[in-house]
């Protein structure tokens, strides 16, 4: 199946899936030219459809100004949509956004409810964010347990930021 052959089937028959796969070409240079302004117009088809990977993805493009104007706001937008179909990549960059206030008021407790949202769903990354709210004890009570326990289950899924939390945490604690 050709490019252009698969975006004709795109456009008869609304197949959000292989729209998704397209856009992904387009963004990671998988086979095609690398093309953030493609990956955006075939991002915002498929998220217009309700598609949630397409909008985590368009979230990712607005958050970072890659093939659109920068806007956190529509970020978040999106992220939102997504989280709202319980897609854990969309409540850990949601988490984020409220974490460090990117397109919205900083909210430490919205930031651990869609981290803790990410985390019950397995996402590392969701974990070690969660589990860094722990330690700094950031819309929830401080504890270091708690932030371990998440450290620990990060890293075991192979994140490198939650191993490096992991034994910066545990060389601070036994100092």
């Amino acid at each position: 199946m050709t490019i252009q052959s698969t975006e004709n089937t795109i456009d008869t028959q609304n197949n959000t899936t292989t729209q998704d796969n397209l856009d992904c070409m387009y963004q990671d240079v998988l086979g095609v030219k690398q093309d953030y302004n493609e990956a955006v117009r075939l991002y915002t088809l498929a998220a217009n459809h309700n598609n949630a990977t397409a909008q985590v993805n368009l979230g990712y493009m607005y958050r970072y100004g890659l093939g659109v104007k920068q806007d956190y706001v529509e970020a978040v937008r999106l992220y939102t949509l997504a989280a709202d179909q319980d897609k854990s990549y969309a409540q850990n960059n949601l988490g984020y956004m409220y974490e460090k206030g990117l397109g919205v008021k900083r909210d430490y407790k919205e930031a651990v409810r869609l981290y803790t949202l990410a985390a019950n769903q397995n996402h590392a990354s969701a974990r070690n964010n969660l589990g860094y709210m722990y330690e700094k004890g950031l819309g929830v009570e401080q504890n270091y347990e708690e932030a371990i326990r998440l450290y620990i289950l990060a890293a075991d899924q192979g994140n490198d930021s939650a191993k490096n939390n992991l034994t910066r945490l545990i060389g601070e604690i036994t100092i």
